[in-house]
């Protein structure tokens, strides 16, 4: 690449009067120029996400989207990786669908997909996440758009390990208007094969099967890692071909309906043999545990199970918990009801297992006001020789729990926590950092309150961006709560979404 003769003082110029175009084509094609040219434009595309960082296509014509193609796959077979720079990509559906002459049916404006095709093909290997937002649409005739353009997308984006599908429904009797008026006959007979078929067998949904969803998975399913469903539909068929992503090592469901049986969820869960993450939030359905817990995964390192409800499940969850201890990091228990010694037994189980890899419990689902629990009795170890009826009592006779890793703690509304258990954790923690209550129970919180604040915590205040309103008692110098702020932000996800 050539150096440029121009004085810094004309290319900053240069450069500040280009930046101010509403899109980054022109930015990009300076850093094509030469070397001073490169390293005086790419800072500016790093610090602008407006306009490069994060790419609305909505925003670009069909020409602008061919020249920022044609820039970045110079870009690419020159080695400068302008495209690593690119963190998001947005493509709208209702931008890419036209209607052609005085046709009212919608058709893809293939010229602009071709655009979109290159341009993915420019940005791999580096867009390896693929989100799609349904908008719980049940339309035939969007659904068959939709699948065409995802389709030519797929095989530009073969990068794709990690697939986030938002707002997915079924609909087997969604027939559009304008397909029952030209095919009544054929739409006839589909409704009669459909009724036969669900009289035969009660939980097939084998029309839902020409869903988009179904052929994406076919093609992507050697290659996915992660799968992430958040406010859609689980269904029989959808576990089938979720099973055959056999590489699956992080499995995300949120607020999901599940039209599946429990043991039906739980052999999909089991039939990946390298999942680390299984995080079930508030789904429709409870989840089969013992199933689960006889095939557990091996290297299971993330167990999330919020927003459930387990029935006479507890001993299941333990030998659950028991089988990945080896391995388990973070923990989250769910709601327990109805039985008031269920959530006591579990505790207990849990403080006695040892989680060599232990980095953070969250006791905040579990409601104690249904549990039979005297931490202040419980003997978290044989050769105890301290007074535990004694709330104040010397703790030095309790050996370190076994969680030597423990970093985080969470409560909740778990006021019920004695002082034994308290500060059994606060002490034999050496690598506690956070602890997050509603509060730490009457009395016993300006006790509590002043272990912390021995141990080197500090109370942080609360911020309107947080989505708890805990006391957060953090070890100076910890930065968990900017950690959990970017962890929570699941909706910005970076890579590829393309939206209904």
């Amino acid at each position: 690449m050539p150096a440029s003769s121009l004085l810094p003082e004309v290319l900053a110029a240069i450069f500040s009067a280009i930046e101010k175009f509403e899109t980054a084509v022109d930015l990009l094609s300076c850093c094509l120029v030469c070397r001073s040219w490169y390293f005086g434009a790419l800072p500016l595309l790093q610090t602008d996400p407006s306009s490069f960082r994060w790419l609305r296509t909505q925003d670009y014509t069909t020409e602008d989207l061919e020249r920022l193609g044609n820039v970045l796959a110079a870009s690419r077979h020159y080695g400068l990786a302008l495209g690593r720079a690119m963190q998001r990509v947005d493509i709208m559906y209702a931008n890419v669908v036209s209607c052609q002459g005085t046709q009212l049916l919608a058709v893809l404006n293939q010229s602009r997909v071709d655009r979109l095709v290159r341009l993915m093909q420019a940005l791999q290997p580096d867009i390896q996440t693929m989100s799609l937002d349904f908008y719980n649409s049940t339309n035939p005739d969007r659904l068959l758009l939709f699948n065409r353009l995802i389709t030519q997308l797929t095989p530009a984006s073969g990068g794709i390990t990690t697939l986030r599908v938002l707002k997915l429904s079924f609909n087997t009797n969604s027939i559009s208007a304008r397909s029952r008026s030209k095919f009544p006959i054929l739409i006839d007979t589909i409704g009669r094969l459909a009724k036969q078929t669900a009289a035969k067998n009660p939980h097939s949904d084998v029309f839902s099967r020409t869903h988009p969803i179904f052929s994406l998975l076919n093609t992507l399913h050697l290659n996915l890692t992660s799968i992430h469903l958040f406010e859609s539909y689980l269904t029989p068929a959808l576990c089938v071909a979720l099973r055959r992503c056999r590489r699956i090592h992080t499995f995300r469901l949120l607020s999901v309906h599940t039209t599946v049986t429990p043991t039906n969820l739980s052999k999909t869960i089991a039939s990946w043999p390298e999942l680390h993450i299984l995080s079930l939030c508030k789904l429709s359905a409870p989840l089969d545990i013992a199933h689960l817990s006889r095939s557990p995964p091996p290297h299971l390192t993330i167990l999330e199970l919020e927003g459930l409800v387990l029935h006479n499940a507890v001993d299941d969850l333990s030998r659950l918990v028991t089988a990945c201890s080896a391995t388990l990091t973070a923990l989250t228990l769910p709601c327990i009801h109805y039985h008031p010694t269920n959530g006591g037994n579990l505790i207990e189980h849990l403080l006695v297992t040892p989680m060599p890899c232990f980095c953070r419990l969250d006791l905040s689902q579990l409601n104690f006001d249904h549990l039979n629990l005297d931490f202040d009795l419980l003997q978290l170890n044989r050769n105890c020789t301290s007074n535990s009826n004694n709330d104040g009592g010397d703790c030095t006779g309790v050996a370190l729990l076994a969680w030597p890793e423990l970093r985080e703690l969470r409560l909740g509304k778990c006021c019920p926590f004695g002082i034994w258990f308290m500060r059994a954790v606060i002490e034999n923690c050496p690598k506690l950092e956070c602890i997050r209550a509603k509060n730490f129970g009457g009395w016993r919180c300006e006790i509590v309150v002043e272990l912390l604040r021995e141990r080197g915590f500090e109370e942080r205040k609360l911020r309107e961006v947080w989505e708890w309103n805990d006391m957060s008692w953090t070890r100076k110098g910890a930065r968990f709560e900017e950690e959990e702020v970017r962890r929570s932000r699941w909706d910005e996800e970076n890579g590829l979404l393309v939206r209904m």
